[in-house]
């Protein structure tokens, strides 16, 4: 009889490990898929980053190369300016296909496209009125827009 109670406790504690590796198993599979989507959570928010970063270096050359460019009157200035003006292109393109997480997001990448478009807009102005015109007239429509965007 001892031995019949024996083998049905050790039958039980057999079953209650089981069970119990079952729901750990369960447990680190539910933890391994929470991870893998926080993991690519994280990944795209490294690449919307990236994007912009990389958008600022391009809007920061272009600006670097129309004001050179304007101040004195060098072509070599326009290089890394015109290389810029395509890359920014390019990575407005990938910012605006990435997966955005959160909906408020979307209106600040329209904001944010709306801003660089015209900010290129400007530096686009201003190269050909100085190609144009020289430099007197790019430096008067610089302090008009200076003048217009105080007063706004």
């Amino acid at each position: 009889m001892k031995t019949i109670r024996l083998a049905g406790k050790i039958l039980m504690a057999f079953y209650a490990s089981i069970l119990f590796t079952l729901f750990l198993l369960a447990a680190m599979y539910a933890n391994m898929r929470r991870t893998s989507a926080d993991t690519a959570h994280v990944q795209n928010t490294l690449n919307t980053l990236s994007y912009l970063q990389n958008i600022l270096i391009n809007v920061q050359a272009i600006e670097a190369g129309q004001r050179g460019y304007i101040i004195s009157g060098n072509t070599a200035f326009l290089t890394e300016y015109n290389l810029s003006l395509k890359r920014i292109d390019k990575d407005m393109a990938v910012l605006a296909a990435l997966p955005l997480k959160y909906p408020e997001s979307e209106k600040d990448v329209t904001a944010l496209t709306s801003l660089v478009k015209e900010k290129i807009n400007y530096a686009k102005r201003l190269v050909e009125t100085r190609r144009i015109n020289g430099y007197d007239s790019a430096a008067m429509m610089q302090i008009q827009i200076g003048k217009d965007l105080l007063q706004s």
